[in-house]
């Protein structure tokens, strides 16, 4: 929607859930666990469009569930809460909709989520969480996992944000925000390369990061920390600061 009337908000408060507007914010359809289609739980996290999708029917939002989280992958307006396509998250684990039994990404809290744009066939999905992250190339019905354990590992489990670079068609350039840096992939999570405070940036507590989508390779994005702000145009070999 390049007329910038289509955007949406997660409501993380009581009573909150997921707000969206098709009309620049003049008016807002409300979504949470007592509408068609319904959350899983009251709290949303986070919430990300599918750009691909013109209509705006393809949407991800991370909500609180109880003891656990809930995130569910909604593909147009009118389905039921049994008709959800995607994931949902129930006590603590991240189970699919094709085997519900089986979990694909053991995590507590959902913490980001985003579709690669402009990648309709197949979906593409990451999700960041306490214990990890998640990359889906089948709009969520498996993950490629990566933790602390797993091989390559992270350093630290618990992932903040993850941004997509679309102009990688092929989805292996995604960014990780931690709580022990940058990670940055661009083979699809089979490798890393890790920033930290030794290369440049403010802090080890990373809390968001963004890719400039136009600069070709990816080669230029922003890593948000607790202490400040940083880009890089080159990759990451440089980084420069903005004013705290």
């Amino acid at each position: 929607d390049t007329s910038g009337q289509r955007f949406a908000f997660a409501i993380s408060a009581a009573g909150g859930a997921l707000a969206r507007t098709t009309d620049g914010g003049s008016t807002f359809t409300v979504l949470d666990a007592t509408t068609v289609p319904a959350l899983p739980g009251p709290y949303a996290r986070t919430v990300d469009y599918d750009d691909a999708v013109a209509s705006g029917n393809r949407i991800v939002v991370a909500t609180n569930c109880g003891w656990g989280h809930a995130l569910a992958v909604y593909d147009g307006v009118t389905h039921a809460p049994s008709a959800t396509v995607g994931i949902a998250h129930v006590d603590g684990r991240l189970w699919t909709e094709a085997a519900a039994n089986t979990p694909t990404v053991d995590d507590w809290r959902v913490r980001g989520a985003a579709f690669l744009d402009g990648a309709t066939s197949p979906v593409r999905l990451a999700l960041a969480g306490r214990l990890g992250a998640g990359f889906s190339a089948d709009g969520g019905a498996t993950f490629t996992v990566r933790t602390g354990a797993t091989n390559p590992a992270l350093a630290a489990a618990d992932v903040r944000a993850v941004d997509w670079f679309t102009g990688d068609t092929l989805g292996r350039t995604l960014l990780l925000a931690t709580d022990q840096g940058a990670y940055l992939t661009t083979d699809g999570g089979g490798s890393f390369t890790r920033f930290d405070a030794t290369s440049g940036l403010p802090s080890n507590d990373v809390r968001d990061v963004s890719f400039h989508q136009t600069t070709a390779g990816g080669a230029r994005f922003l890593v948000a920390t607790t202490s400040g702000v940083v880009q890089t145009a080159t990759g990451g070999s440089t980084f420069f600061s903005y004013p705290s």
